[in-house]
């Protein structure tokens, strides 16, 4: 596992296509936006806390809009 320290607004590139950014940070939760095509699917895994609960962790695939995402920071 790649561990990477970033800021608020500050972003990481994976391949040619995806790009994570760090929206917020508030106590221990984080907040990111994926940017990626519609082709590339994005869903949640489950967290600690939700392995209790398998169907809360299930969800549709999120899909990322690009036109709608922030601009990734230093790019």
């Amino acid at each position: 596992m790649l561990v990477l320290i970033r800021k608020i607004g500050e972003s990481v590139r994976i391949g040619e296509d995806v790009v994570v950014v760090v929206q917020d940070v508030k106590k221990e939760l984080v907040s990111i936006g994926i940017i990626a095509p519609r082709s590339v699917p994005v869903s949640k895994l489950p967290s600690q806390r939700q392995k209790s609960s398998p169907a809360l962790a299930q969800g549709d695939p999120q899909q990322a809009d690009p036109a709608h995402a922030p601009k990734p920071i230093g790019e």
